[in-house]
């Protein structure tokens, strides 16, 4: 799955950057809601307010290497939250600023399921449900929500960390 989907899931819609990369598949592919899951983070509204990667790389050409590719979202995207409810659907609110006139106010954009032992998300998308996106917790408290996960761009391992805040 291209880095551009991982990124419209975690900023309701958003394509930071297409075609970035692709996202490690997950050899599980069987995550269907369970109905009940409930953890810190479920039913509560999260916005990305950064996605560092590591090492950086050069995203707009620019000869400097980018870390923080929050930074090319699009103005419309940056009031989209995302909800990932205890019945196991992941929903987005794409906001009042919309990128396109038929953008659905609210939308389903996958499934999840929480491994609490392993603490990772992971996650399954409409536009792509044969993969799984496998999100590692890193900190999640009522007011920060922060995953990682490993993606590769030209044979190259990079480490992106995605930190959302509580609304």
């Amino acid at each position: 799955m291209k880095l551009m989907n991982v990124i419209r899931l975690a900023v309701i819609g958003s394509a930071l950057v297409a075609g970035l990369a692709s996202c490690k598949k997950d050899d599980e592919n069987n995550v269907k809601p369970d109905g009940g899951t409930k953890t810190s983070f479920s039913d509560k509204k999260w916005q990305p307010v950064s996605l560092i990667i590591d090492p950086a790389l050069d995203i707009d050409g620019d000869g400097k290497p980018d870390k923080d590719l929050m930074q090319f979202m699009p103005a419309c995207q940056k009031d989209d939250i995302v909800v990932f409810q205890k019945d196991g659907k992941v929903m987005n609110d794409n906001g009042s600023n919309r990128c396109e006139a038929n953008e659905a106010k609210t939308e389903q954009t996958g499934t999840w399921t929480y491994d609490e032992a392993a603490k990772t998300i992971k996650i399954k998308t409409s536009d792509n449900p044969s993969e799984v996106e496998s999100w590692q917790i890193v900190e999640s408290t009522s007011t920060t929500l922060k995953v990682r996960y490993d993606f590769q761009e030209e044979g190259q391992t990079f480490k992106a960390t995605l930190a959302m805040q509580g609304q």
